[in-house]
């Protein structure tokens, strides 16, 4: 795993020397394999989060990663999570990725935030990476709820479930919905009673894992 690490670095290296010249403009592409994907994010990585002051290069690049990050969970487990017990091409950098994604504040909120939920949409909770992206799924939620239910709106009802239960997913899942959560989904019952029954599944869940929850 550590030579991939490295590999992936040398090759991130030398593409980030030969981009000194100008500014590169990656155009997300969908044939790219796994591989490529991983060094064009880790390239616009480097390149967002290198400069000591934010400038006009700062957020063109974390723009470009923004777009170069995937669309979809199955690619995103695949480049940061674990699959199968073998870890993904970034997964050792995954915190760093998705400090920045998180981060990310110079992006349209509709744009930012239909990517990230189609993720959660489709997401399965695990540690480390995707714990990482769904702690900034809560973050953006409290930030702006009204956004994420209209998004939620124009999804059909499995989605909006799996996104639910993976907001809610973890190993120790509260027995209790949070007041935030049901205070805004409480106007559209057909949400509601989706995100009721996505919280109770959770919990079941976890019980049958022998896991105490709510204690740790």
């Amino acid at each position: 795993m550590y030579m991939k690490l490295f590999s992936l670095i040398i090759i991130a290296i030398v593409l980030n020397v030969s981009f000194a010249k100008g500014s590169p403009s990656f155009v997300a592409n969908p044939v790219d394999t796994v591989l490529e994907k991983a060094k064009k994010l880790h390239v616009l990585y480097l390149r967002a989060t290198t400069v000591k002051q934010p400038d006009v290069k700062t957020k063109f690049y974390e723009r470009q990663f923004f777009t170069e990050f995937p669309n979809n969970f199955k690619l995103f487990n695949t480049l940061y999570g674990t699959t199968k017990g073998k870890p993904g091409y970034l997964n050792e950098v995954a915190e760093k990725h998705l400090d920045l994604f998180n981060g990310l504040t110079n992006i349209v909120d509709s744009v930012y935030y239909k990517k990230l939920i189609i993720l959660a949409s489709e997401g399965v909770w695990d540690i480390d990476a995707v714990s990482y992206l769904q702690n900034g799924l809560k973050t953006r939620f409290l930030r702006n709820p009204d956004l994420v239910m209209s998004i939620l709106k124009k999804m059909p009802p499995k989605k909006i479930r799996n996104f639910w239960y993976f907001f809610f997913d973890c190993l120790y899942p509260e027995r209790d919905i949070p007041d935030y959560v049901k205070k805004v989904t409480i106007e559209n019952e057909a949400i509601f009673k989706l995100m009721v029954d996505a919280h109770a599944a959770v919990v079941k869940a976890r019980e049958s894992d022998d896991n105490p929850i709510g204690e740790k």
